[in-house]
């Protein structure tokens, strides 16, 4: 079927199969990050107020609770205690390093803590009234050797910074009088010293001669030089590779002209048939015959919906139909042969310009070649020199290896010496009790933020738990990953019209854009009868059947807008129609479909009223009795809209849906529910029939159509949508004037229409 509405060509391809659910078909993507970010966007109030709240509870007690920590570090030099703590013949000092160990243990003997306690300085400190201060005092000292040091260090850790300083302190002098002390001692390390000065005078010469061979090549040292050779090496086999490649372009750059010379095939048999036939229909006289067609086709079936095909009007169209399609084929005949010439032509063209690149580019080459093996004959120079002033760099190296060695056991020996002369044993007070840099633990700004993470992970989660328990639809990627539903448009919502962010023609692309998406879904021939029809009542489903139902009609075909909603019929008082023959005369027998339907006040529409209070038309809607009205109407009209009563609360729409080539849903913004929506399409799937797809109405838009959001995010909002939903605006193009309806069951005054 071909339908062109405001000479936009919708095509829709033929020999659908109908009958079959469409519904589950789309993709389902898992609920991941972008359905998290979606609960927030909507449910951000909640985190916004417990997040500060979380953090004014939990910081506080963080701070009143928790108090920092000081450690006083003290430091004391010990030398060896005896001259055979260092014997001539060992190399370590494991004795010393126990008798370090001794000494700490000492600092927290019984003895040295009282005679602590008892400094006067320390008078007033809490601990002196504790009855067993001397176990506190321990708990609150650490003393332990440094590592390969000579140093033993004194920690007391505190709440009160000065009371951690004057314990360090006394405990530190109570220590030094107990077992501190200097003695003076004479031992000869003249000799040593003047040796280690000499080797170190030969050494710095033998240095200074290897960095003179590596300076040639500006480099400062060894290391440097030893890069250098490799880089150089590097660099000859750059050299070589480059020659190799040079080489093989140079021989394929010889065979593509010897090949381009002797291809003279000027076939036209490799021709792309695409793009001879974008060519061929994009010519302009193809194109000119081609909308004249299109326009004496569509004269053609109006004509036929009026008259017999032995009418003159008809014969004459047909004539000149068949009369275009002649001089089309030759117009197309033409442009093939100018498509093949034009292309012979240029690829002569093309041929001639290769050749004369490919030649180009085989003289560089061949300039490039011989460049490169010059260089390369000066690396192999390079490198050459390079190898013999690298053995004059690793014999210096031998040398320098050698003085090391000897100046590290003269240095060793001197070392021997000089604890030697400390003795018989030397403590002396390093430094003095003070508050270092780490000494200070304070657990609470760490705390503090952890908390404000901790708080901000709680809001988000008592944030995503609400979003998990509202099943309402807030966008139309909701209704696309919940239910597996295409979706076929959305509808801008009411309060943009009122704010000046879109207007009456917004409306109406956004239903045409339905329309268009709904005939483009079934492979095949379009849907003719189409049920409209929602989960609940107050979901925008009578808004879209009308407008739907409008928007067919701008495709020129007759179109029947049927009121099936039983419970609740409006169509008749939206569009302002009275008639006295109603839906029920109809599937009742009492009247046909042709004397019964209504003409509307805009062209091509006509409808179909449904009853009205007191009627008991529900009774009559049954399979046999829907199925001969939809058959009927088939026959009549191009298209057919079915406005039903809610899927959920009745089995019209069940029914109906049985007799309809398709089904669309209508699902109202921040008020249909998802679940209900869900169970929706399972009831339609099980009696067979075809969901086209979902419409999602009320919906905010930015900038126009390009992007969507959701219509109120607060909690307080959302309960009120729950009582008075939004509706959708009507598209009534000619009716406007009239101030008809903007929604479902709403009506507004005129002079308010032309406000909104």
């Amino acid at each position: 079927m071909s339908i062109s509405p405001n000479s936009q060509e919708i095509m829709v391809p033929a020999d659908a199969p109908l009958g079959v659910s469409d519904y589950g078909q789309g993709n389902q993507p898992a609920p991941g990050l972008g359905h998290l970010l979606l609960i927030l966007r909507h449910h951000w109030p909640i985190a916004a107020i417990a997040w500060p709240l979380f953090m004014a509870i939990s910081i506080p007690i963080i701070w009143l609770v928790l108090k920092p920590e000081y450690t006083a570090t003290a430091t004391i030099k010990v030398d060896p205690v005896m001259s055979t703590l260092l014997d001539s013949e060992m190399r370590t000092m494991p004795l010393f390093d126990s008798y370090l160990a001794s000494q700490a243990q000492l600092m927290t003997t019984g003895p040295v803590l009282n005679s602590a306690l008892a400094d006067s300085r320390l008078k007033g400190l809490p601990i002196l009234n504790e009855p067993n201060a001397v176990s506190l005092l321990r708990e609150k000292l650490s003393v332990a050797p440094v590592p390969r040091t000579q140093i033993i260090r004194v920690d007391v850790t505190d709440a009160d910074r000065r009371t951690a300083i004057l314990l360090a302190d006394a405990v530190l002098n109570s220590y030094m009088t107990a077992y501190g002390g200097t003695t003076e001692i004479d031992e000869r390390i003249n000799y040593l010293l003047k040796r280690e000065q000499e080797l170190k005078d030969a050494l710095s010469k033998a240095e200074a001669k290897k960095l003179e061979a590596a300076r040639v090549y500006n480099a400062t040292t060894d290391s440097m030089f030893e890069k250098l050779r490799e880089i150089e090496a590097k660099r000859s086999e750059q050299l070589v590779q480059q020659i190799e490649a040079t080489n093989l372009q140079i021989l394929q750059l010889e065979e593509l002209i010897k090949r381009l010379e002797a291809d003279s095939d000027s076939s036209l048999d490799d021709v792309d048939p695409a793009q001879q036939r974008a060519f061929i229909e994009n010519s302009p006289l193809v194109r000119s015959l081609r909308e004249q067609i299109l326009a004496e086709s569509a004269r053609l079936v109006r004509l036929r919906s009026g008259l017999t095909d032995e009418a003159p009007a008809v014969m004459e169209t047909q004539a000149l139909i068949d009369s275009l399609n002649e001089q089309l084929n030759e117009a197309r005949k033409q442009a093939g042969e100018i498509f093949k010439a034009e292309l012979v032509e240029q690829r002569q063209s093309l041929k001639e310009n290769r050749k004369r690149l490919l030649q180009a580019q085989l003289v560089s080459a061949r300039e490039i070649e011989a460049k490169l093996r010059e260089r390369a004959k000066e690396q192999e120079n390079k490198d050459r020199n390079m190898g013999q002033t690298n053995i004059q760099i690793q014999a210096a190296q031998q040398e320098i290896d050698a003085l090391k060695k000897d100046l590290a056991e003269v240095e060793e020996a001197r070392k021997k010496q000089q604890v030697a002369k400390d003795q018989p044993g030397r403590v002396t007070i390093a430094s003095h009790a003070e508050i270092w840099p780490d000494g200070v633990n304070d657990k609470r700004v760490k705390l503090t933020g952890a908390a404000v993470f901790g708080c901000l992970c709680a809001a988000l989660g008592l944030t995503f738990l609400r979003g998990k328990l509202d099943a309402r639809v807030y966008v139309p990627d909701q209704v696309e990953s919940g239910t597996g539903l295409h979706i076929l448009g959305v509808v801008p919502a009411v309060s943009d019209l009122k704010r000046g962010r879109v207007c009456q023609e917004d409306f109406a692309e956004a239903y045409r854009l339905v329309r268009v998406n709904m005939l483009s879904r079934v492979v095949g021939d379009p849907p003719k009868t189409i049920l409209v029809t929602s989960a609940h009542a107050s979901e925008g489903k009578t808004s879209l059947a009308i407008s739907l139902a409008v928007s067919l009609a701008e495709l020129g075909g007759r179109v029947l807008l049927i009121d099936g909603d039983a419970q609740a019929p409006r169509i008749g008082r939206l569009l302002g129609i009275k008639g006295d023959h109603r839906l029920r005369h109809v599937l009742s027998g009492e009247r046909d479909l042709a004397s019964a339907a209504v003409p509307s006040k805009l062209a091509n529409l006509d409808v179909l009223l449904g009853g009205v209070n007191g009627d008991s038309a529900k009774g009559l809607i049954e399979q046999n009795t829907t199925s001969r009205l939809v058959a009927q109407a088939r026959s009549l009209y191009d298209f057919v809209v079915i406005d039903s009563s809610p899927a959920l609360g009745t089995a019209d729409s069940t029914i109906w849906s049985q007799a309809a080539d398709g089904v669309v849903l209508s699902t109202l913004a921040g008020y249909s529910d998802l679940g209900a929506t869900r169970y929706l399409c399972d009831r339609l799937g099980m009696v067979g029939a075809r969901i086209l797809g979902a419409v999602v109405c009320n919906v905010t838009m930015n900038n126009g159509y390009s992007t969507y959001s959701s219509h109120h995010s607060s909690m307080s909002r959302a309960r009120s949508r729950m009582t008075d939903p939004p509706s959708a605006v009507l598209y009534l193009p000619q009716l406007q004037a009239a101030g008809q309806t903007t929604g479902d069951g709403d009506s507004n005054p005129p002079q308010k229409k032309a406000k909104a």
